[in-house]
């Protein structure tokens, strides 16, 4: 059993504080949540919760930008976010004996951000080579060309970033506006991992947010309806890159530790399903990954694989010949308990550390309301059975759900969406 000190609490004011005590640990990871992500965004404004989230560390109305940077360095500690769809995370990672100067920083760049013109000139600049990165990358770029095949123009399909065109728009009054509007209870959460004393951070996340005037949660999500069209996104180059989606869970269904154990059976290490036959056997590819990708209110199960074009299609057939046998013949002995195992020994080697302890329990908490511990989520895995695993795998593996998207030169990619086309499974 992993001894485990955490705890949802509420500020007086109502506000979600998680902490995890960590007694071994020297070090404390501090962050604090919004609920608001790139598919909450107007569609004129896509980009704009990433682009707020690069402008918040160039200074507040205290502290220079420089001053925010020597200051957390001199602590021995450093700061850092991340935007995704559904949300966005600011964190500090500091010493135990630092503490409070990650959180007083953390604070002031959260709600007092300076938004200089000449910096949010400088960001556009920026973010531009990261678009610019994003679309050099095919590896990454076919993940974002994947979601326009699941959803098409639902928001979720949009890309975090935005666009060169929305990312230009940005003014500093619209930035500092929708900072207004979505950074302030109650679409704020605080979440802290670390050597920490428990009382001290729910008094820190009370003073920081409880007096602050009341914004806005997002509203008028509608979850999307995912599509099963085979499309092809040109490239130039000789390689070709090829995502399969199926419709999945969302992070909330009771059956996601079914389909944590399906994905890895199919794809979870080099004696998985799809590797072994595809990668060893065949050696058509580097490498190919299934992975669950989930969401408030859907999900997707992904795989993904690049090769050359004739390989592609050979891909493609024994995918879907391997997802066949599957669904036929059933287990093999051992495979569901290899699988729980890789689960387990994915989440043990890292649980402990404040910094991954922080961002676990940011995704599940802000993605579904609640934190489970490591046992009860480790629980939920060994309590999975064959029957279950059949049984999902027979609503998941559907030839008629499927979409894909094909990253090549034109030349190239016509076949191989033919082939996707033409599989069946």
């Amino acid at each position: 059993m992993t001894v485990q000190l955490l705890n949802t609490y509420r500020t007086p004011g109502g506000i979600p504080v998680i902490i995890e005590v960590l007694p071994h640990a020297r070090s404390v990871a501090t962050a604090i949540c919004v609920g608001t992500g790139s598919r909450d965004e107007p569609i004129e404004d896509g980009g704009i919760s990433h682009f707020l989230e690069h402008m918040l560390f160039k200074g507040t109305t205290s502290r220079s930008y420089k001053e925010v940077n020597e200051t957390i360095e001199e602590a021995g500690g450093y700061l850092n976010a991340f935007t995704t769809h559904e949300m966005t995370a600011y964190y500090s990672l500091t010493m135990d004996e630092t503490l409070e100067t990650g959180q007083k920083l953390l604070e002031d760049l959260f709600k007092n951000p300076l938004m200089a013109e000449e910096h949010i000139e400088l960001e556009r600049g920026v973010i531009k080579q990261e678009l610019n990165n994003v679309i050099n990358d095919p590896d990454m770029y076919i993940r974002r060309l994947l979601m326009r095949s699941h959803f098409g123009e639902h928001p979720l399909a949009l890309p975090i970033l935005g666009s060169e065109v929305t990312v230009d728009s940005f003014s500093k009054e619209a930035l500092l506006q929708y900072h207004r509007d979505h950074y302030r209870p109650p679409n704020v959460a605080v979440v802290v991992a670390g050597n920490v004393n428990g009382d001290d951070i729910l008094a820190w996340a009370s003073r920081c947010f409880d007096n602050e005037i009341v914004g806005s949660r997002p509203d008028g999500r509608t979850p999307p309806k995912h599509l099963s069209t085979i499309d092809i996104y040109p490239r130039n180059g000789d390689h070709t890159y090829v995502g399969i989606g199926l419709p999945g869970l969302d992070a909330s269904n009771e059956l996601t530790s079914v389909q944590d154990v399906l994905c890895t059976i199919l794809s979870g290490g080099s004696s998985s399903r799809l590797n072994h036959r595809i990668r060893e056997e065949e050696g058509l590819v580097y490498s190919i990954s299934t992975s669950p990708i989930p969401y408030v209110d859907c999900g997707t199960v992904d795989t993904y694989f690049s090769t050359t074009s004739e390989r592609a299609e050979r891909v493609l057939e024994l995918f879907a010949e391997e997802l066949r046998m599957f669904k036929a013949d059933g287990l093999r002995p051992g495979e569901i308990e290899r699988a729980k195992r890789i689960i387990k020994g994915a989440i043990l080697r890292t649980v402990g550390q404040p910094r991954d302890d922080m961002k676990a329990m940011v995704f599940a908490y802000m993605e579904t309301g609640r934190v489970r511990t490591v046992d009860e989520v480790i629980q939920r895995v060994e309590s999975v059975t064959t029957e279950q695993v059949m049984q999902y795998a027979d609503r998941l593996l559907r030839r008629e759900s499927m979409c894909a998207a094909v990253h090549a030169s034109l030349d190239s990619a016509k076949p191989v969406a033919e082939k996707a086309v033409s599989i069946d499974f």
